[in-house]
């Protein structure tokens, strides 16, 4: 997977294989895992150095590493904002064939799934902690699910879902307008990712 955060730090992108390798259900399971710790570390030297970390890659697992940084530091919150949920898992899918983490990183993040991309340091983030903002796919979801309104308008919403949260990650899924003025509404934003 193809990984960028701020201007550096580029990993290798790995094919996905045919089939799962043992003890995953998922086809990039193991470099998934190898590149989450990898992106959690440059994640939290980041912002241990007062920066604001902004991840790219081309596959929404990227999520997990910057989650797993960030949670090193103080409870983070996630705006999951457009494209598709993310949240298969063993409850909702048949997972008879091999697939791509990235087609679950919600659901991961949130601790269900494989003990291979679910058991971390510390939770990445609870379902009490998350908005999703986009377009209704019709998977249930255990957390909000918020329309886009417009930039200003949703940026407020988000913020009213999560008043309890010190800091929010947001995830950005696919090109979505608006993002910058979630970050002019609030303070709390301590990264950015976009797959």
């Amino acid at each position: 997977m193809d990984v960028m955060i701020g201007v550096a730090d580029a990993m290798p992108r790995r094919p996905g294989a045919p089939e799962s390798p043992p003890g995953t259900r998922f086809h990039d399971g193991l470099a998934v895992r190898e590149h989450t710790f990898r992106i959690a570390d440059t994640v939290s030297a980041t912002i241990g150095a007062g920066d604001l970390p902004v991840v790219t890659g081309d596959d929404s697992a990227i999520l997990l590493g910057c989650l797993a940084g960030a949670g090193r530091h103080e409870r983070t919150g996630l705006v999951h904002i457009g494209g598709s949920a993310d949240f298969r898992h063993p409850g909702n899918h048949d997972f008879t064939e091999p697939g791509a983490a990235a087609d679950s990183s919600l659901a991961l993040a949130t601790g269900r799934g494989e003990l291979l991309l679910t058991d971390w340091p510390g939770t990445l983030v609870a379902d009490r902690d998350v908005v999703r903002v986009g377009d209704d796919d019709g998977t249930p979801l255990p957390f909000p699910t918020i329309g886009v309104t417009g930039p200003a308008t949703t940026a407020r919403r988000v913020i009213e879902l999560l008043p309890e949260v010190p800091a929010l990650w947001i995830h950005v899924n696919g090109d979505v307008p608006g993002v910058l003025t979630l970050l002019r509404e609030t303070s709390r934003v301590v990264g950015i990712s976009r797959s």
